[in-house]
């Protein structure tokens, strides 16, 4: 399986720089930067497939073969910064606001909350500017769940070689153990969904200000169901067990879940998804529908009523055509 770094494009950037960095420069920028470095022949499959203009001019806006060449590649404003873009390279350099910016892109949360959330606790900070984080240096997009994984976990395989002095053994060894609790990792592993996001917050020490607690418990419930669901499927010698202990939680979620939410109130809640809505704009009047063009009469107009005589027939012979029988003997009345 070939990986490719979420920093992929900061990595053009370095290679085509004009000031031509060599391969041992770039390692140990991105490694200082604390950014994914996946080796040198990762660095030279790049640095083959960037064909750059003889004349390179990155910084001049206005010189058109460089423009298109920094279009195609995405890598216009590294060289060409906005202020959006600027707030980006103070993400990178800040390290609490990078770590919850890359935790909640794993959890798919949307930039803008993310933005808000950033400003309200180091530094000031766009949507936009999450989204050219996300293009520069974690590029979600360039790596499915599995690679993403694989990434994280290459961080937490540190080697520790004989000749590392002690000191060094023990400082690879903390940071091993440290990364087993990375928010990223945590985000990394769980569905999307908004309580993952919320697990990781609280993975990063901040707990959130309010959450649904039926919610939650619904969504244990739900999982220790499929996780049952999962364990009895496959059969495993120690399966069964974790079946049993899922299917306890699944259990205990449902019977605290009746006190947690009352049947009335749930009831309140459906009925209010189909309440009607009425309108309180007022009823318009009949003069303004009608802009005066409106009558009281109720019969239809132009509509002329055939006028008949009693005992005339339509067709004009004289017969009254409906003769009159009385007497109930079977003859017509004789007049008397």
């Amino acid at each position: 399986m070939s990986l490719r770094s979420p920093a992929e494009y900061y990595l053009k950037y370095l290679i085509v720089h004009p000031d031509k960095y060599p391969d041992k420069v770039i390692k140990d920028t991105l490694m200082e930067r604390g950014i994914f470095y996946l080796g040198d022949d990762y660095v030279q499959k790049l640095r083959i497939g960037l064909v750059v203009p003889e004349v390179f001019r990155p910084f001049n806006e206005k010189h058109a073969p460089t423009r298109l060449f920094l279009i195609r590649e995405k890598l216009r404003t590294l060289f060409q910064p906005t202020r959006d873009t600027k707030i980006t390279w103070k993400i990178l350099e800040h390290a609490r606001a990078r770590e919850f910016v890359e935790t909640m892109l794993l959890a798919h949360a949307p930039a803008a909350a993310i933005a808000a959330r950033v400003t309200a606790q180091s530094l000031f900070c766009t949507a936009e500017a999450v989204e050219e984080y996300k293009k520069y240096f974690w590029n979600l997009e360039l790596l499915d769940a599995t690679q993403m994984r694989t990434l994280l976990q290459m961080t937490l395989d540190q080697n520790v070689s004989d000749s590392d002095p002690a000191t060094e053994k023990d400082r690879k060894r903390a940071l091993k153990k440290a990364g087993y609790q990375d928010p990223r990792k945590l985000a990394s592993e769980m569905p999307y969904s908004p309580l993952t996001a919320l697990m990781a917050q609280m993975r990063m020490g901040m707990m959130p200000s309010r959450f649904e607690l039926a919610t939650i418990m619904q969504t244990t419930q739900a999982m220790a169901v499929l996780k049952t669901l999962e364990a009895t499927m496959f059969g495993g010698p120690r399966d069964s067990q974790t079946a049993l202990n899922f299917s306890s939680v699944a259990r205990n979620m449902t019977e605290s879940l009746e006190t947690v939410v009352r049947p009335d109130e749930h009831l309140r809640e459906q009925l209010q998804a189909i309440a009607l809505r009425t309108e309180t704009a007022p009823v318009p009047s009949i003069h303004q529908l009608s802009a005066g063009n409106h009558t009281v009469d109720m019969q239809p107009q132009n509509l002329q009523v055939p006028q008949h005589e009693p005992g005339i027939d339509e067709g004009g012979d004289g017969d009254s055509g409906d003769e009159d029988f009385g007497g109930g003997d079977g003859h017509p009345d004789s007049g008397d």
